[in-house]
């Protein structure tokens, strides 16, 4: 942003209604010397985990400005590893004019994704919770399923040929509890806006050696 610049009502995206955020989301892009949006995607967050992910976004972000920039102010208190020099402000969202910018051109470009999906998938009532874990999202998953946009926990079972007790059987309800439970505690320490998914993968063996894999998504039902 333009040294000295002051942009009335800016503020931590969090704090303003959807209205303000875009008309903001205008301003901010009309007046800032340069900016850039960076996104990763559900697979590169199961992949990574979701922080590893997110600063795979900002680096996205920073490589993205068309004028680059020569230095970076990070909302929070990790900074990841960039191509400039850089500093982390605890809740830089509500100290720094252009982290609050930063939030509001992420916040309103996420947003806008999830109307589209909105499009896509009408069932799911994305434009209305904007992904995150309401009762009416839930709801939307138990009955119509699970979409590639969530955060997937895979229970791997080895079974024996033969057996008598199929890989999803085999996660009993005690089993599915505990991996709740783990999942929980994962989304505690790393929170993000994908829904959770529970899936089963049972490799079938043979005298110790793989012979067959089986995928059975949301396996729980939930």
């Amino acid at each position: 942003m333009p040294l000295g610049l002051e942009i009335d009502g800016l503020d931590d995206s969090k704090k303003l209604s959807e209205a303000k955020r875009e008309a903001l989301f205008a301003v901010v892009k009309e007046n800032a010397l340069s900016y850039g949006i960076g996104w990763a995607s559900e697979e590169e967050i199961d992949k990574h985990n979701i922080l590893q992910a997110t600063f795979l976004a900002m680096r996205r972000a920073v490589e993205a400005m068309p004028i680059p920039a020569d230095y970076a102010i990070v909302d929070g208190n990790r900074m990841p590893t960039l191509p400039i020099p850089g500093e982390t402000v605890v809740k830089g969202d509500s100290k720094c004019a252009c982290i609050a910018a930063a939030s509001i051109l992420a916040k309103v470009s996420r947003d806008r994704l999830l109307r589209e999906w909105d499009l896509q998938y009408p069932e799911y009532g994305f434009a209305k919770h904007k992904g995150y874990g309401t009762k009416d999202h839930y709801e939307a998953i138990k009955k119509y399923g699970v979409l590639p946009q969530y955060i997937v926990f895979v229970e791997v079972k080895t079974r024996a040929g033969g057996a008598m007790v199929s890989a999803v059987e085999a996660v009993t309800p005690n089993k599915q509890r505990k991996i709740l439970l783990t999942a929980q505690v994962y989304l505690q320490k790393s929170p993000c806006a994908l829904q959770p998914r529970f899936d089963v993968a049972a490799v079938t063996t043979l005298h110790g050696e793989p012979m067959g894999l089986k995928y059975f998504a949301n396996a729980f039902g939930c």
